[in-house]
This record gives C-alpha cells, structure tokens and sequence, in this order.
C-alpha cells in the first residue's frame, strides 16, 4: 500500500505511522539532530528545519571509520614492505659475507646458481659431467678385469 515503511533491517512491511518495525524492533525513522523531529529512514536533512539527521550523522560516521581502515590497511602494507625490504636486504648482506669467504670460482659458480642458470648449463655441461661419472666407472672396470681378469 501507498505510505507502508519497509524496515530496512528485515525488509517487513510496516503500516503508515509506525515509528518502529513490527517484526525486528528497528527504529524506522531518523530523528533530527537539532530539533528531534522524527523523519523518514534514509533521510539526511530534516524535513521541516533542516538539519542533519541521525542516519547522516551515522553515514559521516561510517565514512570515518572506512577511512580510517583503509588508512590504516595502506600503512600496514607500508611497513609489510618495508620490513620484507629489509630482510631481503640483510639476506642480501649475509650472502656477500658468504660468498666473500670462498674462493673465487666458487663465488662465481655462486652467483650463477643464483641468477638461476641459463639453459647451457642443463643441455652442455650436466650431461659431460654424467659422461664424466660413466667414463670413469668404465675405467675402473677396465682396470679391475685386468687385475683379475
């Protein structure tokens, strides 16, 4: 019907006049702040003198609030990195304390492990190092055959 309230909470249909919802108790008006005249519920400003309701002061509110939440996830996140910037950084020293106390080609083969490889090392020098490992079981038995052959 024309002038029925919805409760905003439950969605229930009130009649025209109600003040509260008849299924969940939710106010369904919004009160103004300066002289209390009760309005309807998503109303900013009061009707009859103009002043801010209760559900705008509520709304500034909640904008408050989300605004500070975000502020405060933007600053989480700031110090998230900077912290996660300043372990790399001490990871990082920690290495080049490492790799300065090894010899010289191990430092580099260090770096190279580091850097990830490039594809050269899995297609040319793995494979010489496995034909390496075979040759040298070969000649072992070559030697052992003719020991005891």
């Amino acid at each position: 019907m024309a002038g029925d309230l919805k409760c905003s909470k439950c969605n229930f249909i009130n009649p025209h006049g109600s003040e509260y919802c008849n299924s969940c108790g939710k106010q369904l008006g919004t009160d103004c702040t300066k002289c209390g005249h009760t309005n309807s519920q998503e109303t900013s400003h009061c009707n009859q003198c103009g002043g801010v309701t209760e559900y705008q002061v509520r709304k500034e509110e909640k904008a408050k609030k989300e605004k500070l939440k975000q502020k405060q996830v933007l600053e989480d996140e700031r110090k998230d990195q900077a912290k996660a910037e300043r372990q790399y950084r001490q990871w990082r020293e920690a290495q080049q304390r490492r790799l300065a106390k090894l010899p010289k080609w191990r430092q580099w083969w260090e770096r190279e492990k580091e850097s990830g490889f490039p594809k050269v090392w899995e297609w040319v020098f793995i494979p010489i190092i496995y034909l390496l490992g075979a040759l040298s079981l070969y000649i072992l038995w070559l030697l052992l055959r003719s020991l005891f052959g």
